[in-house]
């Protein structure tokens, strides 16, 4: 029998031994980053601050027109629901918005969506009371195409008669036309 067949061949030879690292080395590198993530947040705190300043007007604006156009859809929905009170009933636009509060898929329909956060809305009850459109449809028909039968005195979202509305300046809101205790668009 030979010897080659029975010995496991020998194995490679261990790399050298690495130099131990000294203990206060591995301390002294986290105390590096340390300080440089802290330097680059103090640096970047600023230019942050600056990019906010900047977007929240911005911001607040926007939130702002959604809340006109929101406004705009709630009076056309308002509106809607008065034309078809009208076609249902033969004594034409009803006296007062608890008359279509039914047809209503929401109750915060009608309440201004600027307002939300100061009225609580439970129902149509409490969506009744705390109304923010001034409604005035009561006697209106599609032959005065130009009263107005509720309005946003907040955002000055007109309701007109014939479906419509209306965003208007200040100036024109204030100056609106009135004939029998009833406004009118000029």
């Amino acid at each position: 029998m030979n010897t080659e067949d029975v010995l496991p061949p020998a194995p490679p030879p261990s790399p050298p031994p690495l130099p131990t690292q000294r203990p206060g080395r591995r301390l002294n590198t986290w105390i590096i980053v340390l300080i440089v993530v802290v330097g680059l947040a103090v640096l970047l705190l600023p230019v942050l601050a600056i990019v906010a300043g900047i977007a929240l007007p911005s911001l607040t604006k926007a939130t702002s027109k959604a809340q006109q156009i929101q406004c705009v859809n709630h009076l056309k929905n308002i509106g809607l629901w008065v034309r078809v009170h009208s076609l249902d009933h033969t004594n034409g636009y009803p006296k007062s918005l608890n008359q279509i509060s039914i047809e209503l898929r929401d109750a915060k329909m009608l309440i201004c969506p600027s307002q939300r956060k100061r009225v609580t809305v439970d129902n149509f009850e409490s969506a009744l009371a705390a109304s923010t459109y001034v409604y005035d449809g009561e006697g209106a028909s599609e032959q005065e195409p130009n009263r107005i039968i509720a309005f946003c005195p907040h955002h000055r979202n007109v309701l007109v008669a014939d479906g419509s509305v209306q965003q208007l300046p200040l100036q024109r809101f204030e100056t609106l036309e009135t004939r029998n205790g009833h406004k009118y668009l000029k």
